[in-house]
């Protein structure tokens, strides 16, 4: 009766088979305390169970270890998008603290321009005021000068005034007097005429 023959493998060839190097096949190995079957000289050799099983830790562990890849590209990815919302809202604060700054002088320029303005206004007001009292004392003094002139055309008319009456009343009194003397003459004539015609008779 004919047996079939078990091939055996030594951890060199185990690497081969399976691609990785000799030191990771006797890692896993180690890790998992497979014993060899049996020993070819100082070499350990091992039957296709054992292939099988380090192929499916190797497998086991490459899933874990892009797992762990995953895991830690998607932490990367998510610590790289933190700090992208961390610059965008930097950016967004120095935007709107640029833009505030900007608005600040703005309302600083809007406000000096409005002083400016303000001022003027009262420089306006001012000079228009006192060219106002300028000519308010003008008009005042010229009215104080129509009503000396005033006074003094008063006080002349009334000095002619004055003047017209007492000439008056001295032609009124030479007047009189002349009557009076024409009155005397009269009566000193009408006295003569008496006294011949008494003397006559």
């Amino acid at each position: 009766m004919a047996t079939s023959e078990v091939k055996m493998y030594t951890v060199g060839v185990i690497g081969d088979k399976l691609g990785i190097k000799v030191h990771k096949v006797q890692y896993i190995l180690k890790s998992l305390n497979i014993e060899e079957n049996c020993r070819a000289g100082h070499a350990r050799v091992f039957d296709p169970k054992v292939v099988a099983l380090i192929e499916r830790e190797l497998k086991a562990r490459n899933e874990r270890n892009d797992e762990a890849l995953r895991a830690r590209d998607d932490k990367q990815m998510a610590r790289d998008e933190m700090l992208l919302a961390r610059e965008k809202r930097a950016c967004a604060r120095e935007e709107r603290d640029q833009q505030a700054a900007v608005a600040r002088e703005g309302r600083a320029v809007a406000k000096e321009v409005r002083d400016r303005q303000k001022a003027a206004a009262i420089s306006e007001r001012a000079r228009a005021k006192e060219e106002r009292d300028r000519h308010n004392v003008a008009e005042e003094a010229e009215r104080q000068s129509r009503r000396e002139l005033k006074a003094r055309a008063k006080e002349e008319r009334d000095r002619l005034e004055a003047r017209d009456k007492d000439e008056k009343a001295r032609a009124k009194e030479a007047k009189a007097l002349a009557l009076k003397r024409v009155e005397l003459d009269l009566q000193k004539k009408a006295a003569e005429k008496a006294a011949e015609e008494a003397v006559a008779q």
